[in-house]
């Protein structure tokens, strides 16, 4: 602190001094008082502002203020209060009081001086060194009077105590308040202290309390949020769990207020209670962040809770490197069919394999893993570190429990299920061990598989001894459904399992498809059966032959095909030579008699070797053994049915060619109609005309066309009894002879030629009557066309009832053969008849 300084040009009387010295330190000491009772006033206000403010904020929000807010107010308000402390109290203080202004203070305080204090304040600067003696005693004698009336003054009256005395009583009432608060709310002094002092971020104490966790599918998972985040998966439903803690009051309602990061909508809503210390609230298909804010009773959380959506793991491609198994190879390749390895790209959700390949499955993903499952009706592979949620067989559905077996990153357990019905009878569980079914990288699966139903023996064997760089192969049954579940690092489990149903090819028997050409169900012992067709496999054909038996005998015997297959063709054709479309199977060395019954067939047997071989038997063909008479005989009747086919046609075709002559003359009618008089009679005359032509048009095409069709029918069964005589060797060449030149090649030729000319030439009597011309020309070419072809069906006509004679010849003579055998049979029974009655007559026994 400064002190009063005198100047030195005169000394100033001790007395002088000590007053004015005297009335600075009470200057002083009065400007202290006032600046600490102001910053005790203004402390005071600042811890009720700031009370009141903490608490109105909580009221509305049920937040504590921000501690920077808190923070900030704290430091703004010590630095204004230290500013003003340091304005207005500090710098008065140290500022310097000269003499000559503390003696204007008193001099205006008391009156009474009348400038003397002053005077000689001012006498003590004067620098002048001479002076009379009469000036030096009137000096001497105003400082001594001065000195004398100074030491009655009460120093006190310079100052106004009111301003002092406010101040002070107000800062008593703050700290007289802020004490008694202290007193009856301690909670509120010490919440004070935490949230200004301390700057603690929760000073409130709340009766109520909320914890917010996730229902998380598949399986209604419990998770929490960590540091106030939780990754979700886009595109599923968002399921809000709220508790209360044990030791708080569940609040009446719970609200949730959100926003949505990307697009900024907001909103609110009160949550279902569930119990008495639940709430649940859902939002569904989120597919972009959100903020949540909690709201129960007196809680809220103050930093928002962030749902961060990411893409849910999936399989982006799954392809499948097959292993065929290599019989199948062997017979493939020599039929030119595909190879023994082969990589198949799954673009649908299903597939088909051939039974027993063996195929490795690489899943393509989208993120890293840190465990997959695969769930068939028969196992579970758990892959990694896998969440053992229970699955519903029947329904396909995760239903959860909350245990987990972590184990190696590539340790992998398969559980195999026994079920019946859909019905879980008992789980078999078996460690794998180390595998490598789950890429280290976590990008990508490859699972070794034998798509086998394993039933036989061979096929249990090659399972057990298939092996993968991968680890263990698995038995996969056919037609199996593959449910993938994968859980990627951030803990997602995917919300529908990946579905891929891989069907079995099982390895067919031969498809055998034949025919018999040439040839009936009744043969004579010297015939030659010919069987056409073809003989397919689904991967190649090892055998192919006739299988026979005589008389329905249980056991089948073998004869060889004069032209088997070469190789493992998947097709084979039916044929002897290039000429010869047909096997042909001989009846004579099985030397069989007349009555006797042949049954036919074609087998082949495939190269399956692992559930195989399959042998398939084709159609059955039955013949009966009969006489080359009576074979004759048959073919005869046939033949004659077809002349009367022929015979119907010819006079099907004259009632053609009649009507075609009838409709030209009505076309004349009609011609001299047009070319009369106008009239409605003549023009209904005209309109019937033209109806019945048309009519008479669509009518004899038709029936020419018929008439073809039968007569090509008709052709092709005479070149049916034609190879029945060659097949069965009762052929003669005069009869061949006719058959071929005089029946079945001019038939080819009336159908190739005459019909067809005929077609023609109606189609442009039609099209003339419908585009209104005359069409008599055309009928008239029409109608000398079917002359031709009545006249040369006539022809051939007249061949065949020769061919008949002869036939009819031959059955005569057949039938006079026949009688004379009866007329023997009744002659030798007659003889025998008699010879027994006169040995009973002469007394011998029958």
């Amino acid at each position: 602190m400064s002190t009063v300084t005198a100047e030195q040009n005169r000394p100033i009387r001790p007395e002088i001094r000590n007053l004015l010295g005297g009335l600075q330190q009470r200057i002083r000491r009065y400007l202290l008082i006032q600046g600490f009772a102001s910053a005790l006033v203004l402390l005071g206000a600042f811890f009720w502002l700031s009370l009141s403010l903490d608490w109105l904020y909580f009221q509305i929000n049920h937040l504590e203020l921000p501690r920077w807010f808190r923070a900030g107010i704290v430091v703004a308000f010590l630095g204004i209060v230290a500013m003003i402390f340091t304005m207005w109290s500090m710098t008065r203080l140290l500022r310097r009081f000269r003499l000559k202004a503390l003696a204007l203070v008193l001099e205006k305080r008391f009156p009474e001086l009348n400038d003397r204090l002053l005077t000689a304040v001012e006498l003590s600067k004067s620098d002048s060194v001479q002076e009379s003696s009469l000036t030096r005693a009137m000096r001497d004698r105003t400082i001594d009077d001065v000195i004398k009336m100074t030491t009655r003054l009460d120093l006190d009256q310079v100052f106004e105590h009111t301003p002092l005395r406010r101040v002070i009583a107000m800062a008593a009432l703050i700290v007289a308040s802020i004490g008694g608060l202290a007193f009856a709310n301690q909670d509120a002094i010490g919440r004070w202290r935490d949230g200004y002092i301390s700057l603690k971020d929760e000073y409130w104490h709340r009766e109520n309390g909320l914890t917010v966790k996730i229902v998380a599918q598949p399986g209604d998972r419990i998770r929490g949020f960590v540091d106030g985040r939780y990754l979700h998966p886009r595109g599923g439903d968002l399921s809000l769990l709220i508790d209360v803690p044990p030791d708080k009051i569940p609040p009446d309602r719970v609200r949730v207020d959100y926003r949505f990061v990307s697009s900024g909508a907001y909103g609110r809503a009160n949550c279902a209670r569930i119990g008495d210390r639940e709430f649940r609230h859902s939002f569904g298909t989120l597919s972009e962040e959100i903020e949540l804010w909690i709201t129960g009773g007196d809680f809220t959380n103050r930093e928002p809770y962030k749902v961060v959506v990411v893409s849910p793991p999936q399989i982006d491609q799954v392809v499948l490197d097959c292993e065929y198994p290599k019989y199948m190879s062997e017979l493939v390749e020599s039929g030119g069919g595909a190879q023994f390895r082969d990589q198949i790209t799954v673009l649908g959700s299903q597939v088909s394999l051939p039974a027993e390949t063996k195929f490795v499955l690489r899943a393509q993903l989208n993120k890293p893993l840190v465990s997959a499952r695969l769930v068939t009706n028969h196992f579970e592979l758990q892959i990694g570190s896998v969440t053992a949620w229970s699955e519903d067989t029947v329904s396909g559905q995760l239903t959860g429990e909350s245990r987990r077996d972590t184990a190696a990153a590539n340790s992998a357990v398969l559980i195999l299920r026994s079920t019946e019905e859909n019905s879980l009878l008992s789980d078999e569980r078996r460690d794998l061990g180390i595998t490598s079914y789950l890429s280290s990288d976590g990008q990508s699966l490859s699972i070794p598989f034998v798509l086998s139903h394993g039933l036989s023996e061979n096929s249990t064997q090659r399972i057990e001894e298939s092996v993968s760089p991968h680890g263990p192969m698995l038995q996969l049954k056919p037609d199996s459904l593959l449910r993938i579940y994968l859980e990627d690092i951030d803990e997602i489990i995917s919300l529908e399992p990946a579905r891929l149903t891989i069907n079995g090819i099982a390895d067919q028997a031969p498809t055998i498809d034949t025919q018999l050409t040439g040839i009936g169900s009744s043969i004579t012992r010297k015939a030659v059966i010919p069987v056409a067709g073809t003989v397919t496999d689904d991967y190649g054909l090892k055998e192919v032959g006739f299988e026979f038996t005589v008389n329905d005998a249980e056991s089948w015997q073998m004869a060889e095909f004069g032209s088997p297959p070469r190789g493992y063709p998947r097709e084979f054709k039916l044929q002897r030579s290039a000429e010869w479309q047909f096997e042909r199977f001989a009846v004579l060395p099985l030397e069989l008699t007349v009555g006797q019954k042949l049954t036919l067939a074609v087998v082949a047997e495939d190269g399956d070797v692992i559930n195989g071989p399959h042998r398939a038997r084709g159609q059955r063909y039955s013949f009966q053994i009969v006489s080359d008479e009576e074979l004759l005989s048959y073919l005869h009747r046939k033949e004659l049915n077809l002349r009367q086919q022929v015979e119907q046609i010819i006079a099907e075709l004259n009632e053609t060619r009649a009507d075609l002559i009838l409709h030209r003359k009505r076309s004349e009618e009609r011609l001299a109609l047009l070319e009369g008089t106008q009239s409605d009679e003549n023009d209904e005359l005209i309109r019937q005309a033209d109806a019945a032509i048309s009519a008479c048009a669509e009518r004899s095409l038709h029936a020419l066309r018929k008439n073809a069709n039968e007569t090509t029918a008709v052709k092709e069964s005479f070149w049916e009894i034609r190879n029945e005589l060659l097949n069965n060797s009762i052929h003669t060449p005069q009869v061949l002879e006719r058959l071929e030149n005089r029946i079945v090649e001019p038939l080819q030729l009336i159908v190739d030629e005459d019909f067809d000319r005929a077609d023609n030439d109606l189609a442009l009597f039609r099209l003339a009557n419908e585009n209104g011309e005359n069409p008599i020309a055309q009928i008239d070419q029409s109608v000398a066309d079917m002359s031709t072809v009545i006249e040369r069906m006539e022809r051939v006509l007249l061949e065949m009832r020769k061919l008949e004679t002869f036939q009819e010849a031959m059955e005569l003579l057949k039938g006079i053969i026949d009688r004379q055998k009866e007329v023997s049979e009744r002659t030798k029974t007659e003889r025998k008849r008699k010879l027994i009655e006169g040995l009973k007559g002469l007394g011998f026994d029958e």
